[in-house]
């Protein structure tokens, strides 16, 4: 009785260990803010460039959104958007959408270099 115990211990810690190391593998997603142009570059498909770092973002909708409800309305607009990283190993990122401000009607003039 007492080796069988040995043994579910045994189990029950190296369970507990795997499912630990498998937890602080995983990074949490940070909540980043981009203040850009959202352009629509296909069929549903928009992407926003950060003025500020000069970096393009492929814009994912929230879950349970339609990309046309906002993204479309959107397009051509100065907005910042608030998200998380979903695929940052794509060309460009992934960037699933939280909150979406409006800040313009139109884009500002690209500043030659």
């Amino acid at each position: 009785m007492t080796r069988r115990f040995s043994f579910m211990l045994a189990g029950a810690l190296m369970t507990a260990g795997v499912m630990t190391l498998s937890a602080q593998n995983q990074t949490p997603s940070k909540t980043i803010k981009v203040i850009g142009c959202v352009q629509r570059t296909g069929n549903n498909v928009f992407v926003l460039k950060d003025m500020r770092a000069d970096d393009t973002f492929r814009l994912d909708p929230a879950p349970n959104a339609k990309p046309e409800d906002d993204l479309d309305f959107h397009a051509g607009h100065l907005v910042e958007v608030s998200g998380t990283l979903t695929d940052n190993a794509a060309n460009p990122p992934r960037l699933r959408i939280a909150q979406i401000v409006y800040l313009a009607r139109t884009c500002p003039a690209p500043v030659k270099k």
